[in-house]
Order: structure tokens, then C-alpha cells, then sequence
């Protein structure tokens, strides 16, 4: 038997409250009594009739509808895993934020063993604050997330939907990439505008790597992932720490041409902020500021006078910044550690220093000449590669692996060395991402 909702409910706070589940016992032991004194509406039925009633009930919970598809006569084999599903809907309290997932093949998990993906692993570090409803089919198209929209996405409230796609499925390996490219673009803004139209917050993941990738596609995907920073929408890099320079996978992070394996879907897990749903909850509705930089004073007592301390270890970076200074010989101008890696400025030069004490050296400048200069020190993993950009060029790399980065010291080093403090350079513009950003993103 299975519990479903009285059918006559007036209002979307009520349909809210529905509980749906398999089998007399409730919810993993949870009785019907007790969801009832938790108010939740339920009552009992026979099984063929209610999936019946559930598919063809616009009011029904999508992931109701969505998890039912599978589940019909003689499918007991199958009821365990999507009794798990249906129960983490039916178990939602009102103080749930909502989180729908709404993409392709990657987005749902394939080409991981567990099933999981990067969209499991994001849903599991939300914890219980969040329910997490995974949306995604294989091959799916802008076009084809726009024709389920009011199905999948109109037909219940969310806080958050998560626009995952792939620009292979839309056809950009091809004869027409513009075209196809231009369509991708379009549906794109498309989507992100009905999702704000129902009072949900818009994010966009961007392309990831695909084997058949060459520098036609490579560039469209860079193409895009620019547009999306000017769209005034979370966007997150999938290309950054998996892409191998021109657009193809790097070894040992993909299942076939179009799938991560799990190590690839670790690494999109750790491409995504913690915290950035909360924080999009929460973001004040102010402009930007006013661009504003620090210069260091003479206290010698701490060697990293701003810090940065990621909320999760990082292994994929960028940290870059503009700097000034007349009097910055032998002063780090950041460390990475908790390792002795720093960018420093000996004498007329520039130095970045790794933590096996592999150098690059840029002579070719004068950093104390008082003008601007902005830095980035760039690390992928995968390749077990940082490079130095400095004023957007690409003046080095070293060869080195970074397994957990907990601090960023701007002004010093990263071990809390007291000779490393800058005093009296100047900084501003910092920033950090969890990718290894493209040469494009640095200031020239």
C-alpha cells in the first residue's frame, strides 16, 4: 500500500505538508501517526491506481511524479532506492531550503561509479538544511530543459535551480558551431530568466572537457564561460581544473569522451564553493564597491598580515592581485601553504618560489618602479603545473602537486616567517578561486 495525499488540498502550503511513501509502515519506521502530528495529510490507496494518480496529478510533488516513472507492478526489485527518494520529499520540513538540478548526463551522475557525481557530493555537504532534488536526464539540450521547464521546475517552489549542460549535446562538434553556439547562448538566458520569473535564484555551471574537443570548441567554451560573468548570475567553472589546455580531458580524470569518472566529478565538487548557496540566499541587493586597496604598516609581529583560510582544503587555485611598492626587495608579496610556496620580489625582479624551492624568475620587469602590477599564481593538479602570470602574460611555470592549500597570506608567507612582512607595499583587487583560472580571465 502507499500513503498519499488527500487529493483536495486548496493551498501550496498544504501541498507542501504531503507526505508520499511505500508501504503501510511509513517512512523508514516513521508511522503514519507521527507524520500526521508532524502535519503532514495522508491517507492509504491501492499501488496501481495512486502512481497512476501521482503521474497525472499536476499538484503531486515532481519528485514524486519524477521517481514514480520506474515503480509499477513487479517493480519491487526497484522500490528500496526510490523509496529513499520519495522519502527525503515527504520527510521536508517547511525550513528546507530547495535545490532542483536541472541538466544532462554529467549533472545526474554518469560516468561515476557510485552514482553519486558531483551533484551527490554538493547534496551531501548541504546536510539537512537542504533538500537536493536531482532533475537531470542523459542527452538533454537547453531546448529540452526549456519543454519540461513547467513540468519539472514551475510545478513546485525551489530556492535555487542548478542549470547543468553540456555544449557537446547541443551539437557544437559539428559543421555550424556559431549557430549551434549562438542557440546554446540564447536558451541559456532563456532559462535563467523563467527561473528568476518564479522567485528562484539562477546557477549556471559551465562546459566541461569532452575528448572530441579541439581548439574550435575549446575557444567556445571559453567564449562562454565569459558571457557568463557578465550575466550577473552564479557561474561555476567545470572547465578550469579538468581541461587539459585544449578543451580534452586530462588522463586519468574521465570515463569516456563526454563522462568524468569520479575523480573528475571530485574535482567539479571541489570547483564549487562552500557556502554559495547560503550566501546566495543571504547576498545583500547593493552594487559593488568601490575598488579600494591597503597598504601594509610596520608591525613586525606577524609575517601574514591578511589571510586567507578557505572553508574546505583546495588543491586546484588561482590567487591574483594588483601591487605596488617603491621598497619590497626580499618581502613576500603572498604565500600558499601551510608550505613555504611564495611570490616574493628580490632586488629589481620577481620570484615565485614552490615548496620543493623550484623557482621562476622574472628579470625582465622592475616591480619597485611604484606603477601597478597585477599577479596570479595559477595551480591545476592534475597537470601538477603553476604558472605565474604577471600583468597578463605567462612569464613561468614550475612542475609541482598541490594536495591541500589552507591559507593564502597576502603580504607574507604562508609558515608565518616574520622577515616575509611587506611593509609598505601596496594591494588590492584580491582574489581567490578554486579553479585554475584561463589566461584570459588576468588583466594585461
Amino acid at each position: 500500500m502507499i500513503l498519499v495525499i488527500n487529493q483536495i488540498l486548496p493551498t501550496r502550503t498544504e501541498i507542501d505538508r504531503v507526505a508520499w511513501t511505500i508501504a503501510d509502515g511509513g517512512i523508514n519506521a516513521v508511522s503514519p501517526a507521527v507524520l500526521r502530528e508532524l502535519g503532514f495529510q495522508a491517507r492509504g490507496a491501492g499501488v496501481e491506481p495512486v502512481l497512476t494518480e501521482i503521474l497525472l496529478d499536476r499538484s503531486a510533488p515532481p519528485v514524486a511524479r519524477f521517481r514514480v516513472q520506474s515503480i509499477g507492478p513487479g517493480g519491487n526489485s526497484r522500490w528500496s532506492a526510490e523509496h529513499a527518494a520519495i522519502t527525503a520529499a515527504a520527510t521536508e520540513r517547511p525550513t528546507q531550503k530547495r535545490l532542483l538540478v536541472f541538466g544532462s548526463s554529467v549533472a545526474a551522475g554518469v560516468g561515476d561509479a557510485s552514482g553519486s557525481g558531483w551533484a551527490g557530493r554538493l547534496k551531501d555537504s548541504l546536510g539537512p538544511d537542504w533538500l537536493v532534488v536531482n532533475k537531470s536526464v542523459s542527452g538533454d539540450t537547453t531546448s529540452a530543459l526549456l519543454n519540461r521547464f513547467d513540468l519539472d521546475v514551475v510545478a513546485d517552489k525551489w530556492d535555487v535551480v542548478w542549470i547543468g549542460l553540456s555544449l557537446a549535446n547541443e551539437g557544437i562538434i559539428g559543421p555550424t558551431p556559431e549557430a549551434v553556439f549562438e542557440s546554446y547562448v540564447r536558451n541559456q538566458r532563456r532559462l535563467i530568466k523563467q527561473i528568476r520569473q518564479i522567485g528562484a535564484i539562477p546557477v549556471v555551471s559551465g562546459p566541461y572537457p569532452n575528448s572530441g574537443y579541439g581548439p574550435t570548441e575549446h575557444a567556445y567554451c571559453r567564449r562562454f564561460n565569459g558571457l557568463l560573468n557578465q550575466w550577473g548570475v552564479a557561474g561555476i567553472d567545470f572547465m578550469g581544473s579538468l581541461d587539459d589546455g585544449g578543451g580534452r580531458w586530462i588522463p586519468g580524470y574521465f570515463l569516456d569522451a563526454l563522462h568524468p569518472n569520479a575523480a573528475g566529478h571530485e574535482a567539479m565538487f571541489r570547483s564549487i564553493p562552500p557556502g554559495l548557496l547560503d550566501g546566495l540566499l543571504t547576498a545583500p541587493t547593493a552594487g559593488a564597491p568601490a575598488p579600494a586597496s591597503i597598504t601594509l604598516g610596520a608591525d613586525q609581529t606577524n609575517g601574514n598580515p591578511v589571510c586567507y583560510l578557505p572553508k574546505t582544503p583546495l588543491s586546484d587555485f588561482t590567487i591574483s592581485f594588483w601591487f605596488k611598492g617603491m621598497d619590497i626587495a626580499n618581502k613576500a608579496l603572498c604565500g600558499i601553504g601551510p608550505g613555504p610556496a611564495r611570490l616574493r620580489a628580490p632586488g629589481g625582479s620577481l620570484r615565485y618560489t614552490s615548496g620543493d624551492e623550484a623557482e621562476i624568475v622574472v628579470d625582465s620587469m622592475n616591480p619597485q618602479n611604484g606603477d601597478w602590477h597585477h599577479a596570479a599564481v595559477v595551480h591545476q593538479s592534475g597537470l601538477e603545473r603553476t604558472q605565474l602570470y604577471l600583468d597578463g602574460k605567462l612569464v613561468g611555470a614550475v612542475r609541482e602537486k598541490f594536495r591541500s592549500i589552507e591559507r593564502f597570506s597576502l603580504g607574507g608567507r604562508a609558515d608565518n616567517n616574520p622577515w616575509a612582512n611587506a611593509v609598505g607595499v601596496s594591494f588590492w583587487g584580491l582574489t581567490v578561486h578554486r579553479v585554475p583560472c584561463h589566461r584570459t580571465r588576468f588583466p594585461n
